[in-house]
């Protein structure tokens, strides 16, 4: 009985003393990640790495457990890697585009989104992340082009609508942004950011009624976006330009759906 409790390390570090191929450090390297054990998982799929460079698999590994690791930068290295040994790898320059979007790298995550566009048979989930990236960075026109090509008759996706509505809303086209708002909530009814950036909508037209509705609604859904301030809306729309205020002021990305 003695015996089922000697620790996974020690398993792993006899068995990598008597089996050193790449193969049994991979399957090693797993079972560390299962059990939760990343930097032993990592040390073996180094190992692996060392001794078959050319090996995309093994880097496409790794990035996993320095994801698990919460290694981002690293887990991109590794990405890079495979793209360069694997140009035609789709799903690793996707992936890196991602994790360049988590980091707040926006540049990089439009480079790697935008060869992803330029390569794929259907980049339309791929149009709607770089629109959100044009997005953050006050870009909207090229960002309300993404979301555009992005949409279908199909697309039941409500952030996706929120926004291209958001663009509109900071390019001032506020009755198409009203509309993107409202299928926004028609496809999910707790979308707090919906309720709240239509409200604005309202208030800014003086529909005084539509807008406390739209706002305690908002609020009901997540009470982080109660704001002293009533007239918010009609401040954010004279001559409003850049999200970078608005979203520094009132914080309204930061608070969920």
């Amino acid at each position: 009985m003695k015996y089922l409790l000697i620790p996974l390390v020690l398993i792993l570090t006899v068995s990598c003393q008597q089996s050193t191929t790449p193969e049994d450090l991979i399957n090693q390297a797993d079972l560390a990640l299962e059990a939760n054990d990343t930097e032993m998982a990592i040390s073996l799929y180094s190992e692996a790495v060392s001794q078959t460079p050319d090996n995309t698999t093994y880097y496409l590994k790794r990035s996993k457990a320095y994801i698990q690791a919460k290694e981002t930068s690293k887990a991109i290295a590794d990405l890079e890697k495979v793209c360069l040994l694997e140009p035609d790898n789709l799903d690793a320059l996707y992936d890196k585009a991602l994790l360049h979007l988590d980091l707040g790298e926006l540049q990089p995550a439009i480079k790697d989104l935008t060869q992803y566009i330029e390569s794929a048979s259907d980049p339309s989930k791929t149009y709607h992340k770089r629109g959100e990236a044009y997005l953050e960075m006050g870009k909207y026109e090229i960002a309300l082009a993404d979301f555009d090509s992005a949409i279908s008759d199909q697309t039941k996706d409500a952030s996706l609508y929120f926004n291209r509505g958001k663009a509109k809303f900071f390019l001032e086209q506020l009755p198409e942004a009203t509309m993107d708002f409202t299928t926004a909530i028609e496809l999910n009814r707790r979308h707090a950011q919906a309720y709240w950036y239509r409200s604005l909508i309202h208030e800014h037209e003086k529909n005084k009624f539509a807008a406390d509705q739209d706002r305690r609604k908002a609020i009901e859904i997540n009470p982080g976006l109660e704001f002293s301030n009533t007239n918010i809306g009609v401040d954010l729309i004279k001559g409003l330009r850049g999200s970078k205020k608005a979203n520094s002021e009132f914080n309204l990305d930061s608070l969920g759906k």
